[in-house]
């Protein structure tokens, strides 16, 4: 059965559907909590050809397959071939994870046009990826990209042989291709338009800083922090990280913590009743379990690392405490959207950041991309000052420090 959409859900369909007729691969930014679940499922229902739609998690491909099935009235057009979901069909409509197909170009050459939900995931400076490779083995005529970020850290050599790490918008990135994989963005729908529409929650924000960003170390590749480093620096300040978690628990319905290493996420669960750790290394069934209970109120806190970003929805969310510092502005916007979604009974979604990383980067509603001269461009609000990202420059490392 069809859904019906929301405007700018509808908008965003008819840009998608009018872009099949031009030349070239397109991104729709569609920020998070947008429900771009039902506009793939409305995208399905009006087209009639086969349509091979690539997801990067389980859990986004369960959603994703429970609107299409929804939207089309039954699953007997839908498939999914994916090992994490111990499945392998291949129908008209067919729901894949990239490292199931990769190897099997063969299997997929019907389908001429290609969604890719989190393109932000594909690099698209090489023809070397698994994604790229695959879609040249398939001779794909069109691919659309769906991402709440439509940016990527990039790296590159200056003319003194200095590393430099930037950020740019995807369709100005080229690296070593002769022209972009990506040649445009077709609709562009932010998370300050859907809070001011009330389709998000507004977050308030608290700014906890221990320790400043140029005081934490960067990794080897000067592409983040190091946080082993950070977590010897914010050693002392544990205690009252603890107290501050244990006070927004008393406030709130559930609680995320994004922790800088297990060891840390082990620490802090010993002394704060009702919690939970969900890690890399966390069993399947015991990071379902501890998710849907979480879900619940079952479990009121949940200390995560490294995890429950992309894919992880909890509506009910209302409090969350940054203790992970990051310079990725897509990794940031992904931790705090898990806050945004709305529920009838949140009332006030907190944000409690220990890193340092809300004082840097504002606001995750306000970092948004928009055309300034023509081009497309990164930007964010700090304070009522607009800030331009693209291409600025992040770090410069020395060759000898490489």
């Amino acid at each position: 059965m069809s859904t019906t959409l929301r405007p700018y859900q509808h908008s965003s369909l008819t840009a998608i559907v009018n872009d099949f007729q031009l030349q070239g691969h397109s991104i729709a930014c569609l920020a998070t909590g947008s429900g771009k679940s039902h506009i793939i499922a409305e995208l399905a229902n009006l087209s009639k050809k086969p349509l091979l739609i690539f997801v990067p998690s389980k859990e986004l491909l369960t959603q994703n397959y429970l609107k299409l099935v929804d939207a089309l009235g039954s699953d007997e057009e839908v498939g999914i071939y994916s090992a994490s979901a111990n499945q392998k069909v291949i129908k008209r409509i067919t729901l894949a994870t990239i490292l199931s197909v990769y190897k099997k170009p063969e299997l997929f050459t019907q389908f001429n046009t290609v969604i890719i939900d989190e393109c932000d995931t594909l690099d698209p400076t090489s023809d070397m990826t698994l994604y790229t490779k695959f879609l040249g083995a398939i001779h794909v005529q069109k691919v659309v990209g769906l991402t709440a970020t439509p940016y990527r850290q990039v790296q590159s050599y200056s003319q003194d042989r200095e590393l430099v790490t930037s950020i740019k918008v995807l369709p100005r990135i080229w690296g070593k291709r002769k022209s972009a994989f990506w040649k445009r963005i077709i609709t562009n729908v932010t998370t300050r338009q859907l809070i001011d529409a009330g389709y998000l929650h507004p977050i308030t924000y608290f700014n906890n800083t221990k320790v400043k960003h140029q005081s934490i170390p960067l990794n080897k590749t000067a592409s983040d922090f190091n946080l082993k480093a950070y977590e010897e620096l914010i050693l002392p300040d544990e205690e009252n990280i603890l107290e501050t978690i244990t006070r927004l628990m008393k406030v709130s319905h559930t609680v995320l913590v994004f922790c800088l290493s297990v060891e840390q996420a082990e620490r802090f669960s010993k002394v704060i009743k009702n919690s939970a750790i969900v890690s890399a290394t966390t069993p399947k069934k015991e990071r379902n379990t501890i998710i849907e209970k979480f879900k619940k109120g079952e479990i009121k806190t949940v200390f995560n690392v490294q995890c429950l970003t992309v894919g992880f929805d909890h509506p009910r969310l209302d409090g969350i405490v940054l203790i992970r510092p990051t310079r990725s502005l897509r990794l940031y916007v992904q931790m705090v959207g898990r806050l945004m979604r709305n529920h009838p009974d949140k009332k006030i979604a907190r944000l409690v950041d220990f890193s340092g990383t809300y004082s840097v980067l504002g606001k995750a509603e306000d970092i948004h991309v928009s055309v300034r001269d023509g081009m497309w461009e990164l930007l964010s609000n700090k304070n009522g000052v607009e800030k331009r990202w693209h291409a600025r420059t992040l770090y410069v490392q020395k060759i000898d420090e490489a």
